[in-house]
């Protein structure tokens, strides 16, 4: 979903005249610098932008396809561990090696899945900023069909009702930080037999 907003970052911004909106979608719409936005583009705004090009980029859509492979991969082997479906060991759900790779297997995730919540964090961020009003000084509108630059857009991010974009942000920040105390946690315990206890289990 990052790259949605990457356009943003562009140096032109299309802005529906009044009297173009009214007729048909076909009509060309007027185009204008961002510079000419009213007020026009804030440094924090200009680095958000930049960011979010950075962590939309192919590098980082390939990055993203391996992350996931791996996800699967991992999730699958460390599954057949914990069901006891290996021939490493017996008892089979509580021996080594098995227990040694299961926990690998459980901070490999771990790490997969923190990868993740960071580099969806900005994207998370900008829509917080915009969604929760805090950006209103500079003029950029929220409402359903407005973009980051409270300029209409056809992306279909921006026409889910505002009120659901402001839960979905949230649980997604939530999502966000409870995975760091996750990956927090996995430091700390970071063997089988700390995990396997309390306060570590």
């Amino acid at each position: 979903m990052m790259s949605d907003d990457c356009s943003t970052s562009n140096n032109q911004q299309v802005i529906i005249d009044d009297d173009v909106s009214s007729s048909s979608s076909t009509t060309p719409a007027i185009i204008i610098p961002l510079s000419e936005l009213d007020p026009p583009p804030s440094r924090s705004e200009i680095l958000r932008d930049k960011c979010l090009n950075f962590f939309s980029g192919k590098v980082y859509f390939w990055i993203g396809v391996a992350v996931i492979t791996l996800v699967v991969i991992d999730g699958a082997f460390f599954f057949f561990l914990f069901i006891g479906a290996h021939n490493m060991c017996t008892p089979r759900t509580n021996c080594n090696p098995r227990n040694w790779w299961y926990n690998f297997s459980i901070q490999f995730l771990t790490v997969l899945f923190t990868y993740l919540a960071i580099i969806t964090l900005p994207w998370r961020l900008s829509h917080a900023a915009h969604l929760y009003n805090s950006s209103r000084k500079y003029n950029r509108s929220s409402e359903v069909g407005l973009d980051l630059y409270g300029q209409p857009t056809d992306k279909i991010w921006y026409h889910i009702p505002q009120s659901r974009r402001e839960n979905i942000i949230f649980f997604l920040i939530l999502n966000t930080l409870t995975q760091y105390a996750n990956q927090a946690s996995r430091i700390i315990f970071y063997n089988f037999e700390l995990q396997d206890v309390y306060p570590g289990k």
